[in-house]
């Protein structure tokens, strides 16, 4: 068990970080741009969502696509444009989330699947936001959730893959004694 218990860790932290990275900023805005917002931190920039000028300096995948779904017809003229954002955040979050449980529960392969699942749902949406200039644009650059996204799928798959050896070698080594 001994051999198990570092990759084991490793994934458990990978996909949980995977998780958080929803929740942390995914864009910054740039200097001049959060200066100009810190000085006014408590005005109203987006109503319907209670934002003020100190919310809008780093947001993270969640509030935009609370931002896209409540404006989606004011920005694309239709609600469902809104929702496939919902659609995508959520398939990235429970990909995620069902990568975490299965680290939780010992589970290598399933790691290394759903794992690949959240990175490509998450590469879909950078794809999005980088064509359509959302991210990185004029006034916000890539955020820490961004990097970090990346940091934490490859600790997922390398302890995934570590975990998968040292389980296999167990089980060789437990055969073995038998």
């Amino acid at each position: 068990m001994e051999r198990t218990k570092i990759p084991y860790i490793l994934t458990i932290i990978g996909t949980f970080l995977m998780l958080i990275c929803i929740f942390l900023p995914y864009g910054s805005a740039k200097k001049d741009f959060a200066d100009a917002m810190r000085e006014m931190p408590d005005h109203v920039e987006i109503e319907e969502l209670d934002l003020t000028s100190k919310d809008m300096i780093n947001i993270s995948m969640f509030k935009y696509t609370r931002i896209y779904y409540t404006l989606s017809e004011q920005v694309w003229g239709d609600k469902e444009s809104g929702i496939l954002y919902v659609v995508i955040l959520s398939a990235l979050g429970g990909f995620a989330l069902i990568a975490a449980f299965c680290a939780l529960s010992e589970k290598p392969i399933p790691i290394i699947i759903f794992s690949l699942l959240s990175f490509g749902v998450f590469c879909l949406q950078n794809y999005d936001y980088s064509d359509r200039g959302v991210l990185p644009s004029y006034l916000y650059n890539w955020g820490i959730g961004y990097y970090l996204f990346y940091v934490a799928f490859f600790v997922s798959i390398i302890g995934a893959i570590w975990f998968l050896i040292a389980k296999h070698k167990n089980n060789k080594s437990v055969m073995a004694t038998k």
